[in-house]
């Protein structure tokens, strides 16, 4: 359960990543700046993150920093292919052995 919570905050704060994108694509459209704080993106990337850090604290009371943190990790494979299917931004065999290399480096530190 404590690493479904922490693949749940992982999730959480790449789908944020992913809100704050689409809010900076919309900021170079605004005549203000301060008009990105009545955006529906910005404001459900703050209320994403802000759920995904009180999940976050939640969890680290069962799981170890060390242990929690290379869960982190895999926030850097899950936000670029998040971000070729949601914004079309390319993907490459070299991003693909990097994903390849972060999960095998995941695995191995994670396991008891």
């Amino acid at each position: 359960m404590n690493y479904f919570l922490l693949f749940l905050c992982v999730i959480g704060l790449s789908i944020g990543q992913v809100l704050f994108k689409k809010s900076a694509n919309i900021l170079k459209t605004l005549d203000a700046p301060w008009k990105i704080l009545f955006e529906i993106s910005f404001i459900s990337a703050l209320a994403v993150y802000g759920v995904t850090t009180l999940m976050w604290v939640w969890a680290l009371q069962h799981v170890s920093l060390s242990r929690a943190y290379m869960i982190m990790a895999l926030a850097f494979v899950i936000v670029p292919t998040l971000g070729h299917y949601v914004f079309d931004e390319p993907l490459t065999m070299r991003f693909g052995l990097g994903v390849l290399l972060i999960i095998s480096g995941v695995v191995l530190t994670i396991r008891t």
